[in-house]
């Protein structure tokens, strides 16, 4: 006995040291900026069953700084996070690594709390300049302007050179909250008169109308104080950044008064009895005042002045649509209805389910794998099809759905789908005729260049094959419990069972059909619906489940 343990402990020794020269080797790669050989090492390392479990930190940490500088996002916030998860003491950084990968994958509102994080943990001024600068260019992208001046005020607060924070702050153009950073004082005789900063002097700010007196001219409004403003010392104002158009200069603006009055250069004619009558040699016309008034004579050949035309609103850069912020996204499915089995009960509407779900994706710019009553054989080669689509697009702008009706099962925590030509006889069959669900399919979709991931399983039926119910547990299918990236959606309940249906659809593809018909609606919103409606239609027999752990917004509609 004492033989084999020292003979044991020798052949573990070994491997260690193997699997800790695989770990230098993937940190060497990452050194060298060779990230896909470091990601490839260090991975091999995680998988060892052997390694030293004391380094499993700082792979993850590297892990995810290689798929960071290789632009898969998605990969990157999940080492990312195992890293945060098993105590990292590079916090700070990792967040705001985070930061910017979710800003990456258009995912603002996490990108915005790992900023928020970061902001916290990294004291240093000046990257925390940095840190506000960003954490505002996701709050514009949210469209919160006041948290984005506020983070910008903070950003110059802290750095006052960052050039950066400035030209933002100018181009945003908020009079009140940009002030000291772009704000000069002219004074007049009694008060001051604030003039915005402009960085293009052929643009204008917004002003308070409220403010601007009438009759000036639109080039010329500026921010009024006083009626009758003036420059005491006749001085220019500094040129540390340019004003407005109409530059260095305050117009003196007058008062309209009710009516316009006309200096006239000759001597009045007294007027005619009739109001409406003009001296023909004079050219005079008569207008009329209010009543108990004299009327007043105008000159026809002297013009009064038009009214000023109101200074134009100034130019709001469209914010984008759905569809623009998405028009990059490619979008593949791989949809699979099993009706017409050889060795167990045959289902009603699988098949149904399965070709109404294609042609829905395919209105939603889903590239469509489609397999109607498919065996074994036929399966397998629409997952590989199925991977290579995910594998050649482009990176963390690709979504990858897989959509199943038909009869599954699970055994030992995996769920199998079962192809059409699978005879279960025992136990001992089910990996062998039967496909698995979590390794075949989501493993491989996690391993693509996907951003995120969606499984809907319509099988939870009650397991097929009488004579192995003993073996398989629980009805119904387990939960998929997945890392970042994923949606999974079941018809039911995980342990539970669903009905085939009696129409053409069953009941859950039938309301998740006219869920995704409607434009501008989350994933999450869609089955809250779908959940929503069939327990109302089942009378609480149904109730749909869900598990998702995605990153950034998806829509089926825009």
């Amino acid at each position: 006995m004492r033989v084999i343990a020292i003979a044991l402990f020798v052949t573990l020794s070994i491997a260690a040291s193997a699997q800790f020269k695989l770990y230098e080797k993937g940190i060497d790669a990452y050194q060298a900026k060779d990230y896909p050989s470091a990601i490839s090492l260090l991975n091999e390392y995680l998988d060892k069953s052997t390694r030293d479990k004391a380094f499993d930190v700082e792979v993850r940490y590297y892990v995810a700084l290689a798929y960071f500088k290789t632009q898969y996002y998605t990969s990157s916030v999940r080492e990312f996070d195992k890293a945060l998860e098993l105590g990292h003491k590079n916090a700070g950084n990792i967040n705001w690594f985070m930061a910017k990968a979710y800003a990456e994958l258009k995912a603002y509102k996490e990108s915005i709390e790992c900023y928020s994080k970061a902001i916290e943990l990294i004291k240093d001024p000046a990257n925390q300049s940095k840190l506000y600068l960003e954490r505002a260019v996701q709050y514009e992208k949210q469209g919160t302007s006041a948290l984005v001046v506020s983070d910008l005020n903070q950003s110059l607060s802290l750095d006052k050179n960052n050039q950066d924070a400035t030209k933002m702050l100018s181009r945003i153009g908020d009079t009140k909250s940009a002030r000291g950073f772009g704000t000069q004082n002219v004074q007049s005789e009694d008060k001051s008169v604030a003039i915005q900063a402009d960085k293009d002097a052929s643009k204008t700010q917004p002003v308070n109308q409220a403010l601007v007196k009438p009759n000036v001219p639109a080039e010329t409004a500026v921010l009024i104080s006083d009626p009758k403003p003036t420059n005491a010392k006749n001085e220019e104002p500094k040129k540390s950044l340019p004003v407005t158009a109409n530059e260095n200069k305050v117009q003196n603006v007058i008062p309209p008064s009710p009516a316009p009055v006309v200096v006239k250069k000759e001597e009045e004619k007294k007027p005619t009895t009739d109001a409406s009558t003009v001296t023909e040699n004079k050219r005079e016309a008569v207008k009329q005042t209010p009543a108990n008034t004299q009327p007043i004579l105008v000159k026809s050949e002297e013009k009064i002045a038009p009214a000023p035309v109101p200074a134009p609103a100034p130019t709001v850069p469209a914010q984008p649509t759905l569809a623009d912020e998405y028009k990059d996204e490619k979008r593949y499915a791989l949809v699979i209805g099993n009706t017409n089995y050889k060795f167990v009960q045959q289902l009603r509407n699988a098949s149904n389910d399965a070709n109404d779900m294609a042609a829905e994706l395919e209105n939603s710019n889903f590239e469509v794998i489609k397999v109607i009553d498919g065996d074994y054989n036929q399966m397998r080669d629409a997952f590989r099809k199925f991977n290579q689509l995910l594998n050649n697009g482009p990176k963390d702008q690709t979504v990858g759905l897989f959509y199943y009706a038909g009869h599954g099962l699970q055994n030992e925590g995996e769920n199998y789908l079962i192809p059409i030509d699978a005879d279960v006889k025992d136990e001992i069959d089910i990996p062998r005729v039967c496909l698995p669900m979590q390794r075949v399919v989501l493993a491989n979709m996690e391993r693509s260049s996907t951003r995120m991931n969606i499984v809907i399983m319509d099988a939870c039926r009650n397991n097929p094959f009488p004579s192995s119910s003993r073996s398989t547990g629980d009805a119904g299918l387990a939960e998929i419990k997945r890392a970042k990236g994923s949606f999974i959606a079941y018809a039911t309940a995980p342990g539970s069972t669903a009905s085939d249906g009696t129409g053409r659809n069953g009941l859950y593809t039938q309301e998740l059909l006219k869920a995704m018909k409607r434009p501008g609606r989350t994933i999450e919103s869609v089955f809250k619906e779908v959940r929503y409606n069939v327990l109302k239609l089942s009378n609480d027999k149904q109730n749909t489940w869900d598990s998702s752990n995605i990153i950034g917004d998806f829509y089926f509609k825009f």
